[in-house]
C-alpha cells in the first residue's frame, strides 16, 4: 500500500482495534395464520407486524430470539434452535422467513468516531445500488448524532445509529441489547431461496459492499457530492426533488464579511471524504494552487476534516464482512 498519511494510520489503528460483535437482531416470519393480538407475555420475544399484518391475507410476525433466550446471541447454532423453539411455541402453520436483520456492534463509545465512515460506506451503497432514500439524524436539542440510513424499497435497509443514546433514552439499560453503544444494521427485506437462509443472505450483503467499494465508484460519489456543494457556493436554484427548485444564498457573498473559504469547508466537512475530492472541490471552486491549499488547510486543521483512502474502506469493509461470517463459523 505504500506509505500512508498520519490520519489513515489512525484509522486504520481505529478499525484494527475496534471488536465487532455480530449476529442476527430480528427476523420477520409470514404465514397464512394470522394471529393479531398476543402479548408479549404469552409468547416472548414475538411481537405483529402492524404495517403489513393483512398484506394479501398472510400474518407477519418479528421473532426477536434475544429477546425470547434473554441473552445477547452471538452463535449461529444458538439462534438457530432459538427461531426453532419460538416457532414450536407459536401456533402457526407453514412459516417463512421472510426478512432478515443482520447486527455488527460495538461495545465502545465510538458512534461519533466512525460516523463519517460508516456514511461514506452506506452511500456508496446507495449509489451502486440504487436506494430510494438517504437520511442522517441528530437530537436537535441534546446535539447527539442518532442515524444515517438509507433505504432500497421491498430489498433493504442498511442504518447505522447511535445504539448508546437510544438505550439512554428509552431506559433500556437492563436490555439484552444493554451493552451495545454502536450498531451498523443491514437488514434485508424479502429473502430468497438457499439453505440456511441466512448465511445465504448475509453473503448477498458482502457481495453488496464488494460492489460498493470500489475505486470507480469512490470516485463517482466524491465527484457528486462536489458538484452539490459547489452549488451551495455558488448559489441560485437548487433541485430538491424532481421538477421541484428552491433558493439558496450563495455562500461566496459572505466572503470578505468576516467569512473566509475555510469557513466553508469546515461548513460542509462531513460531506468531503477524501483528498483527491477536496483537492478537485477547490480546482471547482476556481481556487488557484488547489494541492498547496489543501495540504496548507490540513497542516493547519488537522483534525478539522477527516479524509479517507481507498485502503481505509477496504480494511474497514473486510473487517465487517469477516465479523458477519463469524457468526456462522463460531
Amino acid at each position: 500500500m505504500g506509505r500512508i498519511s498520519k490520519q489513515s494510520k489512525d484509522i486504520q489503528d481505529k478499525i484494527n482495534r475496534l471488536e465487532l460483535h455480530s449476529g442476527i437482531d430480528t427476523v420477520q416470519i409470514k404465514s397464512k395464520t394470522r394471529i393479531l393480538d398476543f402479548t408479549a407475555d404469552e409468547y416472548p420475544g414475538i411481537h405483529t407486524s402492524y404495517k403489513v399484518k393483512a398484506e394479501n391475507g398472510f400474518g407477519y410476525y418479528i421473532f426477536n430470539p434475544n429477546t425470547a433466550r434473554e441473552s445477547y446471541i452471538e452463535d449461529f447454532k444458538e439462534y438457530d434452535q432459538t427461531i426453532t423453539d419460538m416457532l414450536n411455541g407459536f401456533p402457526i402453520e407453514n412459516p417463512e422467513k421472510y426478512r432478515i436483520d443482520y447486527r455488527l456492534d460495538s461495545f465502545k463509545s465510538d458512534y461519533d468516531d466512525l460516523l463519517k465512515l460508516n456514511t461514506l460506506l452506506l452511500l456508496l451503497i446507495s449509489q451502486g445500488e440504487g436506494a430510494d432514500n438517504n437520511y442522517i439524524s441528530q437530537d436537535p436539542m441534546m446535539l447527539h448524532n442518532l442515524t444515517v440510513r438509507i433505504q432500497k424499497s421491498r430489498e433493504f435497509i442498511a442504518e447505522n445509529y447511535n445504539k448508546e443514546y437510544q438505550t439512554e433514552r428509552f431506559n433500556k439499560l437492563n436490555d439484552v441489547d444493554g451493552n451495545v453503544k454502536n450498531r451498523l444494521e443491514l437488514r434485508t427485506l424479502r429473502v430468497g431461496a438457499g439453505e440456511p437462509i441466512e448465511r445465504t443472505e448475509w453473503e448477498k450483503w458482502c457481495n453488496i459492499i464488494d460492489r460498493a467499494v470500489t475505486a470507480h465508484n469512490l470516485k463517482a460519489l466524491t465527484d457528486f457530492l462536489n458538484i452539490e456543494i459547489a452549488l451551495r457556493y455558488a448559489g441560485g436554484e437548487i433541485e430538491i426533488t424532481a421538477g421541484k427548485t428552491r433558493y439558496i444564498p450563495a455562500w461566496k457573498e459572505r466572503e470578505g464579511k468576516g467569512f473566509s473559504s475555510n469557513v466553508f469547508f469546515h461548513d460542509y466537512r462531513h460531506n468531503i471524504f477524501t483528498r483527491e475530492q477536496f483537492i478537485k472541490l477547490h480546482n471547482i471552486l476556481d481556487f488557484p494552487n488547489a494541492d498547496v491549499r489543501v495540504r496548507d488547510y490540513l497542516r493547519r486543521h488537522p483534525y478539522d476534516i477527516q479524509l479517507f483512502t481507498l485502503d481505509d474502506l477496504l480494511i474497514y469493509t473486510e473487517k465487517l464482512k469477516q465479523a458477519g461470517r463469524g457468526f456462522f463459523d463460531r
